[in-house]
């Protein structure tokens, strides 16, 4: 027993819709294109305002930091001073 298949005819493409298909394809790849390349810019700027905006934290966590080392060394001088005059 054997199965008898049946392929649909083509429709005829008229050389009119031939071209406005694919100029139609052409603008979705352009804006598909451009969209892309968007993207890929606005996440580059962003990595790039993110990385300036965390070395500058760091820096001024560090200044920060060093200042209360400071500040902390000053206070024990001082505490030892007062011990060694008492």
């Amino acid at each position: 027993m054997s199965v008898v298949t049946f392929e649909k005819p083509i429709t005829h493409i008229g050389l009119a819709d031939w071209y406005a298909k694919q100029w139609q394809n052409q603008q979705t790849n352009d804006t598909r294109r451009s969209d892309a390349f968007n993207l890929r810019h606005e996440a580059r700027q962003l990595r790039n305002e993110t990385k300036v905006k965390t070395e500058w934290d760091t820096y001024h966590n560090n200044v920060r930091l060093a200042d209360r080392v400071t500040e902390l060394d000053r206070w024990k001088e001082v505490c030892i001073s007062r011990e060694r005059t008492a």
